[in-house]
Protein backbone atom coordinates (compact mmCIF):
# COMPACT_ATOMS: atom_id res chain seq x y z
CA UNK A 1 0.00 0.00 0.00
CA UNK A 2 3.22 2.51 -0.11
CA UNK A 3 1.68 3.48 -3.28
CA UNK A 4 -1.82 4.63 -1.77
CA UNK A 5 -0.69 8.70 -1.31
CA UNK A 6 0.16 8.93 -4.87
CA UNK A 7 -1.95 10.81 -7.43
CA UNK A 8 -2.77 11.44 -10.87
CA UNK A 9 -3.33 13.96 -13.32
CA UNK A 10 -3.09 15.08 -17.04
CA UNK A 11 -1.16 18.09 -18.11
CA UNK A 12 -2.69 21.17 -19.27
CA UNK A 13 0.18 21.62 -21.34
CA UNK A 14 0.95 18.32 -23.23
CA UNK A 15 -2.26 16.01 -21.89
CA UNK A 16 0.51 13.50 -20.96
CA UNK A 17 -0.46 11.51 -17.45
CA UNK A 18 1.21 12.27 -14.47
CA UNK A 19 2.41 10.45 -11.36
CA UNK A 20 3.25 11.79 -7.80
CA UNK A 21 2.59 14.01 -5.23
CA UNK A 22 -0.71 16.83 -6.09
CA UNK A 23 -0.25 20.45 -4.74
CA UNK A 24 -2.70 22.94 -5.14
CA UNK A 25 -3.62 26.62 -4.59
CA UNK A 26 -6.53 28.41 -5.25
CA UNK A 27 -5.93 28.49 -9.22
CA UNK A 28 -3.93 25.89 -9.95
CA UNK A 29 -2.74 22.19 -9.83
CA UNK A 30 0.22 20.59 -9.68
CA UNK A 31 1.46 16.95 -10.12
CA UNK A 32 5.12 15.99 -9.77
CA UNK A 33 7.78 13.86 -8.80
CA UNK A 34 9.57 16.43 -6.15
CA UNK A 35 7.53 17.22 -3.01
CA UNK A 36 6.54 20.77 -2.51
CA UNK A 37 8.59 23.14 -0.31
CA UNK A 38 9.24 26.86 0.65
CA UNK A 39 11.93 28.95 0.07
CA UNK A 40 13.74 31.21 2.88
CA UNK A 41 11.25 34.22 1.61
CA UNK A 42 8.55 31.59 1.80
CA UNK A 43 7.63 31.47 -1.62
CA UNK A 44 6.21 28.20 -2.93
CA UNK A 45 8.89 26.05 -4.83
CA UNK A 46 7.17 23.78 -7.47
CA UNK A 47 9.79 22.60 -9.59
CA UNK A 48 9.62 19.28 -11.56
CA UNK A 49 6.16 19.41 -10.95
CA UNK A 50 3.16 19.58 -13.48
CA UNK A 51 -0.05 22.07 -14.00
CA UNK A 52 -2.63 19.19 -14.44
CA UNK A 53 -6.42 19.73 -14.70
CA UNK A 54 -7.80 20.18 -11.64
CA UNK A 55 -10.75 17.05 -12.72
CA UNK A 56 -8.49 14.83 -13.66
CA UNK A 57 -6.67 14.32 -10.17
CA UNK A 58 -7.22 11.24 -8.73
CA UNK A 59 -5.76 9.51 -5.61
CA UNK A 60 -3.83 5.98 -6.34
CA UNK A 61 -6.09 3.18 -4.20
CA UNK A 62 -3.04 1.48 -3.36
CA UNK A 63 -4.16 -1.54 -5.14
CA UNK A 64 -2.99 -3.22 -8.29
CA UNK A 65 -5.09 -4.99 -11.18
CA UNK A 66 -4.67 -8.52 -12.79
CA UNK A 67 -1.54 -7.57 -14.37
CA UNK A 68 -0.25 -5.32 -12.08
CA UNK A 69 -1.21 -1.81 -13.15
CA UNK A 70 -1.64 0.56 -10.18
CA UNK A 71 -5.53 1.28 -10.16
CA UNK A 72 -6.39 4.73 -9.20
CA UNK A 73 -9.68 6.81 -8.74
CA UNK A 74 -11.47 7.54 -11.87
CA UNK A 75 -10.20 4.20 -13.80
CA UNK A 76 -12.93 2.22 -15.47
CA UNK A 77 -12.06 -1.67 -14.99
CA UNK A 78 -13.56 -4.82 -16.05
CA UNK A 79 -14.49 -7.88 -13.82
CA UNK A 80 -14.95 -11.28 -14.04
CA UNK A 81 -18.52 -10.69 -15.27
CA UNK A 82 -17.38 -8.52 -18.01
CA UNK A 83 -19.37 -5.44 -16.04
CA UNK A 84 -17.68 -2.04 -16.45
CA UNK A 85 -17.50 0.08 -13.45
CA UNK A 86 -15.48 3.03 -11.87
CA UNK A 87 -13.76 3.61 -9.24
CA UNK A 88 -14.60 5.83 -7.20
CA UNK A 89 -13.67 6.87 -3.45
CA UNK A 90 -17.26 6.98 -1.52
CA UNK A 91 -17.81 6.55 2.62
CA UNK A 92 -14.22 7.01 3.28
CA UNK A 93 -13.45 4.13 0.90
CA UNK A 94 -12.27 2.72 -2.96
CA UNK A 95 -15.29 1.16 -4.17
CA UNK A 96 -16.70 0.60 -7.50
CA UNK A 97 -19.82 1.30 -9.18
CA UNK A 98 -21.28 -0.63 -12.31
CA UNK A 99 -21.31 1.71 -15.68
CA UNK A 100 -23.84 1.60 -18.15
CA UNK A 101 -26.61 0.12 -16.18
CA UNK A 102 -29.37 2.93 -15.48
CA UNK A 103 -31.20 0.74 -13.07
CA UNK A 104 -28.14 0.31 -10.73
CA UNK A 105 -26.36 2.73 -8.64
CA UNK A 106 -25.42 0.56 -6.69
CA UNK A 107 -21.54 0.76 -5.13
CA UNK A 108 -20.36 -2.27 -3.97
CA UNK A 109 -16.39 -2.43 -1.96
CA UNK A 110 -13.24 -2.66 -4.32
CA UNK A 111 -11.70 -5.44 -1.94
CA UNK A 112 -13.53 -8.28 -2.31
CA UNK A 113 -13.15 -8.99 -6.25
CA UNK A 114 -9.82 -6.68 -6.55
CA UNK A 115 -7.76 -9.14 -7.67
CA UNK A 116 -10.12 -10.21 -10.48
CA UNK A 117 -10.19 -7.16 -12.00
CA UNK A 118 -8.48 -5.05 -15.07
CA UNK A 119 -7.76 -1.03 -15.82
CA UNK A 120 -9.26 -0.37 -19.46
CA UNK A 121 -9.47 3.47 -19.04
CA UNK A 122 -10.74 6.06 -17.11
CA UNK A 123 -13.33 8.63 -17.13
CA UNK A 124 -11.90 11.38 -18.68
CA UNK A 125 -10.61 9.53 -21.86
CA UNK A 126 -12.75 6.59 -22.23
CA UNK A 127 -16.36 7.57 -21.92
Amino acid sequence: MKDRHLFRGKRIDNGIWEEGFHICDKFHSYIGTCAPHFDEYDNLCIEHNFEVDPKTIGQCTGLKDTNGTLIFEGDICIGDNGKKTEIVFADYNFRHRILGDIHCNSISYLWVDMYSIEVVGNIHEDN
